[in-house]
């Protein structure tokens, strides 16, 4: 009973230990400053102190960021350009991959485990032509701090500067999971900065969304040049699934054309004598389209014989 007990207990601590570390790896601040650019476009810097515990966060850490959004009902990919990536201060290895609906930046070496405690990532990136333009106002819509993270967010702020002279008409933000409608941030305006800032922790697969109504004239409309990125984003694969189709019947008709065509008759005119070189049973063929009988045989053999190419006794 006594080796049982104490069996029990060094479970429960070593149990204990485990959801202690696991409880403490967390993000603590997540800080996001986006300047927005006047032809629509912006750059991002995201600031993240993690502590890590060897549980989720290991050589580094994933920060997974949305490929689409949604226009006229259509999936439009976002252009990002990833600028550079540091932890604590140093430049660090990262990877770009496509998992999904996922724009995933892989942080860390494979070949290196991180210290237990406290690090601190630094991500700089650009979105192209992020504002989205309705009639009466422009939008900035950011998520800013993904959705995808699994382990909790203690704080999280995000800081928006405008391009000289655009102004801002109205601000929302929701915190949650994705597709939530709580609003559990304070905002301020602080030295040209518009701040959002949770007023409660996030959990799990939890985040902040942030909108900012924009008057127009602020920023710039779209150029010729990204509305005509915009069009082949929305239609690139059914202009190269219709040039695909045209391709491959034009291939077709061309060696039906070549090979499979008839040859071209020519002209039709009366005949008043047998044709030359036809035996009598291809005579007799041609006539009635089959072979009848066994005259068209016997006339043949007559014909080579009258040849002398055989002889009948």
């Amino acid at each position: 009973m006594r080796i049982l007990f104490i069996s029990l207990t060094v479970f429960w601590v070593w149990f204990g230990s485990g959801m202690s570390a696991l409880a403490k790896e967390r993000i603590t601040t997540f800080d996001v400053e986006i300047q927005v650019e006047k032809n629509g476009d912006i750059l991002v810097t995201e600031t993240i102190d993690v502590i890590a515990e060897g549980i989720h966060i290991r050589r580094g850490i994933y920060r997974d960021l949305p490929r689409f959004f949604s226009l006229d009902g259509e999936k439009i990919p976002y252009r990002y350009t990833v600028v550079s990536v540091q932890r604590d201060g140093k430049k660090e290895t990262f990877k770009r991959q496509k998992l999904g609906n996922a724009y995933r930046i892989r942080i860390g070496d494979a070949d290196t485990y991180l210290s237990s405690g406290p690090h601190r990532y630094r991500i700089n990136y650009k979105v192209k032509n992020q504002i989205r333009y309705f009639k009466d106002y422009d939008e900035l819509y950011w998520n800013a701090t993904g959705s995808y993270w699994t382990f909790p967010i203690d704080k999280a702020v995000v800081r928006v500067r405008l391009p000289e002279g655009a102004t801002y008409a109205g601000q929302s933000a929701y915190t949650g999971i994705l597709g939530s409608r709580s609003q559990n941030y304070v905002f301020r305006e602080t030295n040209g900065e518009l701040i959002f800032e949770t007023s409660r922790a996030l959990g799990v697969n939890e985040g902040i969304t942030i909108s900012l109504s924009l008057p127009k004239g602020g920023i710039d409309p779209p150029s010729a040049a990204d509305l005509r990125a915009l069009w082949w984003a929305k239609n690139a694969a059914t202009f190269f699934f219709v040039t695909t189709l045209l391709g491959v019947f034009a291939f077709y008709y061309s060696k039906w054309s070549r090979y499979g065509r008839d040859p071209q008759m020519g002209p039709l005119f009366a005949r008043y004598e047998p044709p030359k070189n036809y035996s009598p049973a291809a005579v007799s063929f041609i006539h009635y389209k089959s072979i009848r009988g066994h005259k068209a045989l016997t006339a043949t053999l007559i014909a080579l014989a009258t040849k002398g190419w055989i002889d009948i006794d």
